[in-house]
C-alpha cells in the first residue's frame, strides 16, 4: 500500500511526540529517583529479635538486629517494610499457602513495640516474607 507525503509526516510527527514523551517520562524517574527522600537519609533506631522455624519439625533459628546507624541490610528492610511490622486488620489476603515457614519479629522499631508473626500460610504472609529476606531466611 502507498502512503503519501502527508501520512508518512503524520507518522514522523506521531513517532516524535511518543519519543519525547518517553524521554520526560524517563527524566522525571531519574530526577525523582536521584534526590533522596527523607525517610531514606536518617538512620532507624532498631532493636528486634527475629525468630524462625524453615519447617515444622526442621531448623530453627534465632537472630537480633540492632540498628542505631547500622546501614546493614536488615535495617534497610525494617526501614523500608516498617508497615509490615503494625497489625493491619483490614488487610485482605489470598488464601494460598506458600509452606510452613514462621517467623516472628519481636522488639522495638523507632521507639514503637513490635510484635509481629508473619507465616507463609497465606498470601500476605507469602508476600511479607519475600519482602523480608534479608532480615529473614532466603526460601
Amino acid at each position: 500500500m502507498m502512503t503519501t507525503p502527508l501520512e508518512r509526516r503524520g507518522r514522523g510527527i506521531a513517532t516524535l511526540l511518543l519519543a519525547m514523551a518517553l524521554a520526560l517520562g524517563l527524566g522525571t524517574g531519574l530526577v525523582a529517583t536521584a534526590l533522596p527522600s527523607q525517610a531514606n537519609t536518617r538512620g532507624i533506631s532498631a532493636d528486634v529479635t527475629v525468630t524462625f522455624r524453615l519447617a515444622a519439625d526442621g531448623d530453627r533459628g534465632r537472630v537480633r538486629v540492632a540498628c542505631p546507624e547500622d546501614r546493614s541490610r536488615a535495617c534497610r528492610l525494617l526501614q523500608r517494610h516498617a508497615d509490615l511490622l503494625r497489625p493491619n486488620p483490614q488487610r485482605q489476603c489470598t488464601t494460598e499457602y506458600g509452606g510452613p515457614e514462621r517467623a516472628r519479629v519481636r522488639g522495638v522499631v523507632d521507639g514503637r513495640k513490635v510484635d509481629v508473626v508473619i507465616a507463609r500460610d497465606n498470601g500476605c504472609g507469602i508476600s511479607d516474607w519475600a519482602a523480608l529476606v534479608g532480615l529473614l531466611p532466603a526460601l
